[in-house]
């Protein structure tokens, strides 16, 4: 039997800054969206008027950084797995 030995699978460097990139993104909006949101609650606290536009907006993007956090998750588990999968064929040789 050959020494099999667990390695990380190999990934491009440009690939997973892109996937980080997009993760640090999809935050942002999150936490955008957060953001307008609170100052919105603060504004209808002390005037007892909001704005509209963030009453949508927010919610919005919160949405929108939670739907891209989860496709970058998904694309994120499927580059792996590839990954792994390829490196697994590669290796095994035939005897």
């Amino acid at each position: 039997m050959a020494d099999e030995t667990l390695e990380a699978p190999i990934v491009e460097p440009a690939l997973l800054d892109a996937i980080a990139a997009e993760k640090a993104e999809s935050q942002r909006l999150m936490i955008s969206g957060a953001a307008i949101g609170a100052l919105d609650l603060v504004a209808i606290a002390a005037l007892g008027v909001g704005c509209p536009l963030c009453a949508v907006g927010a919610p919005a993007l919160i949405g929108w950084g939670a739907y891209r956090a989860w496709k970058v998750h998904k694309l994120a588990r499927e580059v792996t797995e590839g990954a792994a999968a390829t490196q697994s064929a590669t290796s095994k040789s035939p005897a």
